[in-house]
Order: structure tokens, then C-alpha cells, then sequence
């Protein structure tokens, strides 16, 4: 019986947490959530969004928003930056984390940027 590892998914490659995305079953799960995120975002208010995702995840049409991956250490997309974002206090409507504390990396940080930069955050699954 293999030894159990709560902090990985079945069939998970090894190495960073988030590569499990690449992976045939996250694959599959980002898949599914394209339109739920794309329908989430188009329903925030009139403030540009902040999308921030895992690097296998498709980015949403950037109509009104801003569209960041994690990339290594920090962060890749429509600009590169680290953590704690670049941004003012409140300028964005709506934040969507697109399971980029799925690793626990930066986790505070991620969060305490996010509520500090937009006026709704929404973490987990669309």
C-alpha cells in the first residue's frame, strides 16, 4: 500500500504543486471552468477584474481586466510583477483567484494583495 500523502493529488508529477495542472485530470478540471470563469467575470461591476491563475489555466478575454499566471516566483501575464502586486488600493471590482493558492505558496500574501487591490475577492472553484 503506498504511504499517504495528503498534500498531493493522485498521479501528481513530482515537483512543484502546481504542475499538477499540466497534468491530464487538472487539465480537465481547467477545462471545465472556462466558462463558469468567463460568465463570473462578465457579471462584476464596472471596474476592471484581476484574474489570477495557475500557468496550465486559460486566461479570459481581457475586455475590462487584467490577466496575471503564476511564473516562478511571481507573476506573468498581461504585466510581470512579485508579490505584493503593484496596484492601488481598491482599483479593481473584482479579484478571481483561479487556484493559485492551491499550493500554499504566498498564500497571505496573495490574499492581503487581493483584498487590498479590489473590492470582491472569490477564491476556489467557479
Amino acid at each position: 500500500m503506498p504511504a499517504f500523502a495528503h498534500e498531493r493529488q493522485p498521479g501528481a508529477p513530482r515537483g512543484e504543486p502546481l504542475d499538477w495542472f499540466s497534468g491530464e485530470a487538472g487539465s480537465g478540471l481547467l477545462t471545465s471552468e472556462v466558462a463558469a470563469v468567463e460568465r463570473v467575470l462578465a457579471a462584476c461591476p464596472a471596474l476592471p477584474w484581476l484574474w489570477l491563475g495557475v500557468p496550465a489555466a486559460v486566461a479570459p478575454s481581457a475586455h475590462r481586466g487584467v490577466r496575471l499566471q503564476r511564473s516562478g516566483s511571481g507573476f506573468a501575464g498581461d504585466v510581470r510583477c512579485r508579490l505584493p502586486l503593484p496596484v492601488a488600493s481598491e482599483c479593481f471590482g473584482a479579484i478571481f483567484l483561479q487556484h493559485v493558492l492551491d499550493d500554499r505558496q504566498d498564500a497571505q500574501v496573495i490574499m492581503r494583495s487581493s483584498f487590498d487591490a479590489g473590492r470582491h475577492a472569490m477564491a476556489g472553484h467557479p
